[in-house]
């Protein structure tokens, strides 16, 4: 008979509690005002570090600041980035240049220091590129290393064909930074040796 009465005066609370509810937030009374704005506040995201184009690829980053695009010579590396997730931002780990600005992230004609995520790839994870970079230069295959990443995670090969949507920026890219390293090789003399 004792837990009977217990398990009544609990609905009662309970209950009670239900109608409180209900008619303080039909009315906009305390608690549920405050649970408003907590709602509120706790809803809202801080601003995005990322800003992304209409294919998903990073277009800015927290930290990217434009550097000079480095001079191109016969020990310079350009690294022509295309694919899909593995070819991106989408890498668990994140890298940055250990050389400053000997490796550069080349997106939409400008160059930054290259440092996880890049620029011109979907995802704003980590990838191995800046690494290999650094590998390169630490090993004295090159002095310098651009990395130029064109990468959308899930895209299908008639994507980066003729007439695709993202063959047309592929093009753009490579014709972006051709252009750059035809420009210097006619002042500097040097051309390209090899690609891979």
């Amino acid at each position: 008979m004792h837990i009977s009465r217990v398990r009544f005066l609990l609905a009662l609370v309970l209950i009670a509690a239900y109608l409180f509810g209900a008619y303080s937030g039909r009315h906009e009374m305390f608690p549920f005002s405050v649970y408003r704005a907590t709602k509120t506040r706790a809803a809202s995201a801080p601003p995005d570090l990322y800003t992304m184009d209409n294919l998903g690829r990073l277009t800015s980053g927290d930290q990217k600041k434009a550097v000079t695009c480095p001079q191109q010579t016969d020990r310079t590396g350009v690294l022509l980035l295309i694919g899909q997730s593995n070819a991106g931002n989408h890498g668990g780990q994140r890298f940055g240049s250990e050389h400053g600005e000997a490796i550069v992230n080349f997106f939409d004609g400008q160059c930054y220091v290259a440092a996880s995520p890049l620029l011109g790839s979907d995802g704003t994870s980590g990838e191995y590129w800046t690494q290999l970079g650094n590998l390169l230069l630490d090993r004295g295959t090159f002095d310098k290393v651009v990395l130029a990443p064109l990468a959308v995670s899930g895209s299908e090969v008639s994507r980066w064909a003729h007439g695709g949507d993202l063959n047309t920026i592929m093009i753009e890219t490579a014709g972006r930074r051709s252009a750059a390293v035809i420009a210097q090789r006619t002042s500097s003399g040097s051309r390209v040796r090899s690609t891979t």
